[in-house]
């Protein structure tokens, strides 16, 4: 049944079998709806898009749906709680017993907590109410909760040049009018929104060309690899439509492609499904892994799904950077990651301000003690770890971790989560890093691609290592493993039986070198996994992630090294190395430096 004119409208423009007359247009819902349309109807989405189009335009420049000086007026919710932390804040600051710099902490504690509270409420109270201002934020057409609540609700806090929040609250909303005191607490991060937005661009193109280049080899080079590895997920997640099932759940079989319809089935179900982070094609990747993609099918042989993630990426850095002046440095109900702390995962600085501290062992937490000049130290066995804020401490006494977890909020550094789990984990936690601090979200599946590109290097430590290479060489792991035989002394095991010993064959997504900890264990069990092969000693080579920026230094051919930076330095190696370089390769830079067409000469294998 139709319920409303902009109902058939907006149903009109969709293929008859996404039309739905009681859906409610919400950001979320939105891009679903578009995502399916993508999928299945690949060929009507310019049409269906520009239809959608026509529609809004249609509805914003008839009748009456602009806004108006009433949708500006102070919400009731507004009122209620600026008369309640008014009489909060202005305890803690009559009360005798402590320092300015304790009040200031308590101001703080009070304000922030009612934030979630007040994002939420107020955007609700809107949307019910009528307000244009709710209604539009409410759809995802433009705007956000925080803008909506510092133009009409309780900013509540402000927050520096640092984006620590300001001790001095902020109760009035733009649309009454701060007062001075407030105003110069909004100038911080006003500020900072302009400059960011100046070096925006020129610093997102910059990381843009290094991403592109650690990216690059990521081309498509065959249909199947056949590997029987994936990665977990949940079922009800719509990243997985278009991705290949790698073992039979809800009735579906191996090799299905998840559609749309699919995931209702799945809702509920931790799933295996296949992955750029765990194909095994002699080079690049493979369709099967790769899944279907942006363009409404699998990619065929020769598409670079690399470069197509970087760009993917690198634009909404890009966008992402240029937003931050719209949020008026007002504290937001998450905290505000920013291109800095993007480059920064991807660069793995030694000094890396924002990471999370990590377990360095196993063991339980035996305390938590403060430091004298600041911070605290989590206490594991006999190892300090120390938490530069106390407030980001994420574990308790008495609790049980393994190495490369997470003692603090922050920023997961990959380079040293492969250092205490191995690669495969490290890839994973990669991709949960970036859509956690990209804006708006990067999709899982370019994360994948990325995860793949990014955290890919190992280092021999061995003169066991494999064939052809000596101690300290620093290689792909991919590159490395790809003729890799189990070692002398591999046994297959039961998985409960295997804890404390190295994986040896890969397995869902860990990588040879993993070493088996309660928890891998348990994950492998759950996922149907019981039997793996092991062996006592850790192989002849360490995870040694580098940074995006010396990707092209470790390239194999040496005319892809040159595209990269300290290219003298490159050279020699390449000279003392004898490097060679292939025209037709997965990269395609020595193809255009020697003017050959890429990926036509068919009597060289390995041409894409």
């Amino acid at each position: 049944m139709i319920s409303t004119l902009g109902q058939a409208m907006i149903n009109e423009a969709l293929p008859e079998e996404l039309r739905d007359y009681k859906r409610k247009w919400t950001k979320s819902e939105v891009q679903a709806v578009m995502q399916s349309v993508a999928t299945k109807y690949p060929d009507q989405y310019k049409e269906v898009a520009h239809k959608l189009m026509r529609v809004g335009q249609s509805a914003a420049t008839t009748g009456n749906i602009s806004y108006s000086l009433k949708d500006f007026m102070p919400s009731p919710m507004k009122k209620r709680e600026r008369g309640d932390l008014s009489i909060k804040v202005q305890g803690i600051l009559n009360s005798l017993g402590d320092d300015d710099d304790t009040k200031n902490t308590k101001v703080v504690k009070v304000l922030s907590s009612r934030l979630d509270k007040v994002l939420g409420g107020l955007l609700d109270e809107g949307v019910k109410g009528g307000n244009r201002l709710a209604e539009i934020i409410n759809s995802g057409s433009k705007g956000s909760p925080g803008q909506y609540n510092t133009s009409v609700g309780i900013p509540l806090l402000f927050t520096d040049h640092r984006g620590d929040p300001i001790p001095v609250p902020i109760l009035n909303s733009a649309s009454e009018g701060l007062d001075p005191v407030e105003y110069f607490a909004s100038t911080y991060g006003t500020r900072r929104g302009v400059i960011s937005t100046k070096f925006a661009t020129q610093d997102a193109g910059a990381f843009a060309k290094q991403l592109s280049k650690a990216s690059q080899r990521l081309v498509v080079t065959e249909d199947d690899c056949s590997t029987s590895n994936g990665i977990t997920v949940d079922g009800y997640d719509a990243e997985n439509v278009g991705t290949v099932l790698q073992y039979d759940a809800a009735g579906l079989k191996a090799g299905h492609i998840i559609g749309t319809k699919d995931l209702q089935r799945l809702k509920g179900k931790k799933i295996v499904v296949r992955s750029p982070v765990t194909c095994q094609a002699e080079q690049g990747v493979c369709a099967k892994c790769s899944g279907i993609r942006e363009s409404g099918e699998m990619p065929e042989i020769g598409d670079n799904v690399g470069l197509s993630a970087a760009q993917a990426l690198s634009e909404r850095l890009s966008q992402g950077s240029l937003n931050i002046k719209h949020g008026g440095g007002a504290l937001s109900k998450k905290r505000n990651y920013e291109f800095a702390d993007v480059n920064r995962l991807f660069q793995m600085p030694k000094q890396f301000p924002g990471s999370a501290a990590l377990a360095s062992a196993d063991g339980t937490v035996k305390a938590i003690k403060k430091s004298e000049g600041g911070g605290a130290y989590v206490i594991i066995g006999d190892k300090e770890h120390y938490i530069e804020n106390i407030e980001d401490i994420m574990v308790k006494a008495g609790d049980h971790v393994e190495a490369g977890d997470a003692l603090s909020d922050g920023i997961m550094n990959p380079k040293e989560v492969a250092a205490y789990r191995g690669i495969g984990a490290a890839r994973r936690s990669f991709v949960d890093e970036v859509q956690r601090i990209t804006s708006n979200g990067v999709s899982r599946r370019n994360a994948e691609v990325l995860a793949r590109s990014v955290v890919s290097h190992v280092r021999v430590n061995s003169l066991d290592g494999p064939t052809g290479t000596k101690i300290g060489d620093v290689s792909r792991y991919d590159d490395l493993v790809r003729y890799y035989e189990p070692r002398k002394g591999t046994q297959e095991l039961s998985t409960p039986s295997t804890v404390g010993k190295y994986l040896e064959k890969p397995t869902l997504h860990y990588t040879i070198g993993t070493r088996i900890t309660d928890r891998v264990a348990k994950d492998l069990k759950t996922s149907g996994i019981n039997s793996i092969f092991v062996h006592e000693d850790e192989p002849a080579f360490d995870p040694d992630v580098q940074r995006i920026y010396s990707h092209p230094q470790l390239d194999p051919d040496w005319m892809t090294r040159l595209s990269g930076t300290e290219l003298k330095k490159s050279l020699l190696k390449s000279v003392h190395e004898g490097a060679s370089s292939t025209p037709h390769s997965t990269s395609f830079v020595p193809s255009l430096a020697t003017g050959v067409e890429f990926g036509k000469d068919t009597d060289i294998t390995g041409e894409y």
